[in-house]
């Protein structure tokens, strides 16, 4: 287990489809009310385009126009509005990486075999509150994007396609280099919230991968971070 300020590395979130991201916006028949809706950034005709006015949470990994992942994005359908896969007022990230194992025995064998069943990879973001973007998220896509790509996922099916989850990108350096590690097909398992009367309301949000991570050394482009051109 390693802990990080938010001011230690670079991070980025993004789903793993390479045109939908999604974006928590206020419903247009029912006042007050928040959901989650599937924005087409790669659309040029702008009929579905990301506007000031939304609440980004995970961005598409496909990265345009030679983009980094990290910092703000331009897309196909953002004209005057900007968008960023770092999360805001992030005061700390936990990660953690493990392996669940089986103890196997045969009759007669003094030995114990451990059988690896699956990676248990986990990091845990927390951040300064300032929305219910994250509350939204964990309630309604935990499991990112369907394999159709036409709406959420409902974590009912096996997850063996590659766009299953969240994509998490960590950058253990500052600048235009630095290792950078990244968690593929992660799925949202814990939300939290922390009040206290003499400090900062803060949040916390805790996503699993259950593959192997993938570890780069490089800026993060999109040559390298997954895109239309065989990146990861």
């Amino acid at each position: 287990m390693a802990y990080y300020l938010g001011r230690d590395l670079d991070i980025a979130l993004t789903t793993e489809n390479v045109s939908f991201g999604l974006v928590v916006e206020e419903n247009s028949g029912d006042v007050g009310v928040e959901q989650i809706v599937l924005k087409d950034f790669a659309a040029a005709d702008g009929t579905s385009d990301f506007s000031t006015g939304d609440s980004l949470f995970a961005g598409p990994k496909l990265q345009k126009n030679s983009n980094s992942v990290f910092g703000t994005q331009t897309y196909d359908a953002i004209s005057s509005a900007t968008a960023s896969n770092r999360p805001e007022n992030m005061t700390g990230v936990d990660i953690s990486l493990s392996t669940m194992d089986e103890d196997v025995q045969f009759i007669g064998q003094r030995n114990i075999l451990k059988a690896e069943i699956k990676k248990e990879n986990s990091i845990t973001i927390t951040r300064k509150k300032k929305d219910n973007v994250w509350n939204v998220c964990f309630n309604e896509a935990r499991f990112g994007i369907n394999e159709d790509g036409d709406g959420l996922a409902d974590g009912k099916t096996q997850p063996d396609y590659t766009g299953y989850g969240y994509r998490v990108y960590l950058k253990f350096a500052t600048g235009a280099t630095g290792e950078t590690f990244i968690l593929p097909n992660c799925c949202i398992t814990e939300y939290s919230n922390s009040m206290s009367p003499d400090s900062s309301q803060e949040e916390t949000i805790t996503l699993v991968s259950y593959v192997n991570p993938i570890i780069l050394d490089g800026v993060g482009t999109s040559a390298e971070v997954g895109d239309a051109d065989g990146g990861l």
